[in-house]
């Protein structure tokens, strides 16, 4: 079995059991194995750092996503990055939750404003304006062919939100609010406390 396959393998499997996306899994999936692999080097000053991704690659034969998450995690360590800080510093947050109900049903409830008045209350004020403005936009939430449903909006703040809806085992579904773009690490938390009492108020709205 190749390495890519082993990979894959080792993320589906992780996918199944806590219910994230793939994409989520595969990031927790590899956050771990660069942990295991990456160098420890001896205390350095700074002009040592690592500049870039490109240096784990040409340097190590590190390539892509790996190179990535080592660079990430080294920057971490030394303190050049703070948790949920991107390379550009900026932040970014993903808010989850597993939903008792599948793709479709999921986006009824986002869609129909009547069903979205009966759990939306729950939402932050500016969020919420921001969820409704999109929803009601040409592009909107729609389901696709392989059964899952993206969206992306922008708030007031000028938060850059991509919705994630990906179908479960026994009918359920996941919907992953990532919140790319802040400003600051307060950010990440306000981020959270926005969401996760609407993502509770919609999983007892599709009855769980």
């Amino acid at each position: 079995m190749t390495q890519a396959r082993k990979l894959k393998k080792q993320i589906r499997s992780r996918a199944r059991k806590t219910g994230e996306s793939y994409t989520a899994a595969r990031r927790q999936v590899l956050m771990q194995r660069s942990r295991i692999s990456a160098p420890r080097p001896a205390p350095a000053p700074a002009a040592d750092v690592p500049a870039s991704l490109q240096n784990v690659g040409e340097d190590h034969g590190v390539d892509g996503w790996y190179a990535q998450e080592i660079t990430v995690a080294y920057e971490r360590a030394r303190g050049l990055r703070a948790t949920n800080q991107r390379m550009s510093g900026e932040y970014e947050v993903s808010v989850s939750k597993i939903l008792p109900a599948p793709v479709g049903e999921v986006v009824a409830a986002l869609r129909a404003p009547k069903r979205r008045a009966a759990w939306a209350k729950a939402m932050d004020p500016e969020l919420r304006q921001a969820l409704e403005a999109a929803l009601a936009g040409p592009k909107g939430l729609r389901l696709r062919d392989k059964g899952d449903a993206r969206m992306r909006f922008r708030t007031s703040r000028g938060v850059t939100i991509l919705l994630s809806l990906d179908p479960r085992a026994k009918g359920r579904s996941a919907l992953v609010a990532t919140n790319m773009k802040l400003k600051a690490k307060a950010d990440v938390e306000r981020c959270r406390a926005a969401w996760r009492p609407a993502l509770e108020a919609l999983s007892r709205h599709l009855g769980g």
